[in-house]
């Protein structure tokens, strides 16, 4: 729309006796694989209709993680005046909060490191305009490097020229593709893992990574979990400055399980999490719910979302009409 988002175009003044959601995350929350009118955005603001004027705002991009979605929220997300604020979290927004640029991009972000005394700094202000694709992947943190290079399946190529580099970023693209649309490419993939001896031989040939390039380190994820902890925190003391309610979506995977960090983390901050997994994974929905990719929703995994998220609002109060001069906070 004129704003950018994805949805109906709503000015940013808000129109009287009017609550506004604003969602954000990444692509989960986007859904760009199903039209826009089978998004939890609209599914959600379809359900609200029976609790009087609301409008819910689709704030994902694709590729954001924690540190992108709060300072869209600060910059512009708060222009919109929500009175709900809701995270989309995925497990790998942890790592996304470490990467700057990626080999084979032709973009980057500003991103987050802590003082000594862990508070934030925002650091890469002003963002460049773009990359060159073949330059290397750069990491907020030391622990992290390499990391990318070898999830994208790239490597280290130190003298890597884009003429070169065309032809692998096409193999990715294509692997990518098999991915998340074969539910047949997914298993055998996951069975080649299985395989040292296999999957030795098709990393010699360029085909898969390396057998030890399948998890962050601990360090890694250790500093991942600092940032991604302080940048909630940093939502969530933002939404009480604007009077909004804040609350997290924790978007669980087919094959990935609840984060505990992430537990702990709201629990002490004493943010509500909405939690898809008892829904999702649950026999009855454990496919029907998702793309082949097993993390992006279908058309009924955004419907179980936005079902999800109104029965929380309705049990904790939430949608009590609005009043001249009201918020949504003093509800609940």
């Amino acid at each position: 729309n004129a704003h950018g988002l994805r949805g109906p175009d709503y000015d940013y003044p808000k129109p009287e006796a009017t609550r506004r959601i604003l969602l954000l995350g990444d692509s989960v929350a986007a859904g760009f694989e199903v039209d826009d009118s089978q998004t939890s955005a609209r599914k959600l603001e379809d359900k609200l209709k029976t609790a009087g004027q609301w409008q819910v705002l689709n704030g994902g991009v694709r590729g954001y993680s924690t540190d992108q979605a709060y300072l869209y929220l600060t910059y512009e997300g708060f222009r919109y005046a929500p009175d709900i604020v809701i995270y989309f979290f995925v497990s790998n927004d942890v790592e996304g909060n470490l990467k700057i640029h990626s080999q084979g991009k032709s973009y980057g972000k500003s991103y987050f490191t802590l003082d000594p005394q862990d508070n934030l700094l925002l650091q890469g202000i002003p963002v460049p305009k773009s990359y060159d694709p073949a330059e290397p992947t750069r990491v907020a943190h030391p622990s992290a490097a390499g990391y990318f290079d070898r999830l994208e399946g790239l490597g280290r190529k130190s003298d890597a020229a884009e003429s070169k580099l065309r032809p692998r970023t096409i193999f990715l693209w294509v692997k990518r593709w098999l991915y998340k649309n074969s539910l047949l490419y997914q298993w055998v993939s996951a069975r080649i893992k299985k395989l040292p001896g296999m999957t030795a031989r098709l990393h010699t040939a360029g085909f898969v990574e390396h057998p030890g390039y399948v998890a962050p380190s601990a360090e890694m994820m250790e500093a991942g979990w600092a940032v991604t902890s302080k940048v909630i925190e940093a939502m969530r003391d933002f939404c009480d400055s604007i009077h909004a309610h804040f609350l997290v979506l924790e978007v669980v995977g087919r094959t990935s399980q609840p984060q505990k960090q992430l537990a702990e983390i709201t629990d002490r901050l004493g943010i509500p999490v909405i939690s898809t997994d008892a829904v999702f994974n649950s026999k009855n929905n454990a496919l029907s719910a998702r793309i082949p990719d097993g993390l992006h929703w279908s058309a009924h995994g955004h419907s179980l979302a936005s079902e999800l998220v109104f029965d929380y609002l309705s049990r904790n109060g939430l949608l009590a009409p609005a009043t001249p001069g009201s918020d949504a906070r003093d509800a609940g």
